[in-house]
């Protein structure tokens, strides 16, 4: 009768050292597909929000804007009956949806879509003041290249760009 033994010292140090190699080179691309996976997921997010908001605009016959409560487009944002025209919900005011963007990433609207973006009965988007509304929401991972942008034009319409070169900001 044999009886089985473990590994010798020399086989389980190959192992570990086969081991840590493959994690020193895998772990470094996990992490990079995660912080890829996040961004494609908040550019996906905004963009379908963005077009819902419309929708909801052209359906309702009614003005529905999007915004970011806190300020900025990381986090919560609103899609709601904009009965005033100022892009800011009011508490009289009916939200539509709720959405979240996911956390870690740098978010931001220019000039004329910091805050909010608000559609028309028409499906053109205008300010507060009833100017058309234009404007580019800049989405990328801090110490990571790779910037999207949303466009949105003068007739409303969204469009999505990715430059692979941009550093973020």
């Amino acid at each position: 009768m044999t009886q089985d033994q473990g590994m010798t010292l020399p086989e389980l140090l190959v192992a570990l050292t086969i081991f840590s190699i493959l994690a020193f080179v895998g772990i470094p691309s996990f992490v990079d597909l995660i912080h890829r996976q996040r961004h494609s997921s908040a550019v996906q997010i905004l963009y379908q929000a963005l077009t819902a908001t419309r929708e909801e605009a052209v359906n309702r016959q009614q003005v529905v804007s999007l915004w970011n409560t806190d300020g900025n487009w990381q986090g919560s944002l609103e899609i709601f009956r904009d009965t005033d025209r100022d892009g800011i919900r009011d508490e009289t005011e009916d939200v539509i949806r709720q959405l979240e963007t996911p956390g870690n990433l740098l978010i931001t609207g220019n000039r004329w879509v910091k805050q909010s973006v608000s559609y028309f009965p028409d499906g053109s988007a205008h300010t507060a003041s009833g100017a058309f509304q234009v404007g580019t929401i800049t989405l990328c991972h801090p110490g990571s290249t790779g910037v999207s942008k949303l466009i949105l034009s003068i007739g409303g319409r969204v469009r999505r760009e990715f430059d692979k070169n941009a550093d973020c900001e």
